[in-house]
């Protein structure tokens, strides 16, 4: 075998060796992806099962989300304003991790639509949260997810105006799991 022939062969097993690395380096791409993605729908399902938990746990919060966010808000205490406040920056805190986990491709469209759904419902029955997102909550959050939020609360008021059940017309059912 000759030099040139040598040569050859070395330059084979190189490029053999860039492919298998390149195919290495996709599948470890891939997946990082899935993982993304998996590590996405956790923290969604953590995010959406830790505030019902709370709620239960707190007779106060209870009572100021079914009694006293339904009464004019000057007539709420500076207890109950915080309470209900709080609650409607965690509520759209969760939703602002959801949807920009799905933005960047993260979380799955079933469980976006999961999430947004559930917070159309949810504003529908608390109107409290747009009134305190009106009057400087809004602030919280960054430009692009409070065009997401007005966007809901636009789904949310022509739901109601037309007496339908929130989430009933979302189309979330088209969407598979990954």
């Amino acid at each position: 075998m000759g030099l040139q022939d040598i040569y050859f062969v070395a330059e084979i097993v190189g490029v053999a060796a860039v492919v298998a690395s390149l195919v290495f380096v996709g599948k470890q791409l891939a997946q990082n992806t899935r993982a993304l993605q998996l590590t996405a729908a956790q923290a969604n399902t953590a995010d959406w099962t830790a505030t019902p938990k709370r709620v239960a746990g707190d007779e106060a919060l209870i009572d100021a989300i079914t009694v006293v966010a339904h009464q004019p808000q000057d007539t709420w205490s500076p207890r109950d304003f915080m309470r209900l406040s709080s609650f409607a920056v965690v509520s759209l805190k969760n939703l602002e991790l959801n949807y920009l986990n799905w933005a960047d491709g993260n979380l799955n469209d079933e469980l976006w639509f999961a999430a947004r759904d559930g917070t159309i419902n949810f504003f529908v029955t608390n109107p409290y949260i747009e009134q305190l997102w009106r009057q400087g909550l809004s602030a919280n959050f960054p430009a692009i997810y409070q065009v997401q939020v007005e966007e809901l609360f636009a789904q949310a008021a022509a739901e109601l105006a037309e007496n339908k059940t929130p989430m009933s017309t979302t189309g979330a059912t088209e969407h598979t799991l990954d």
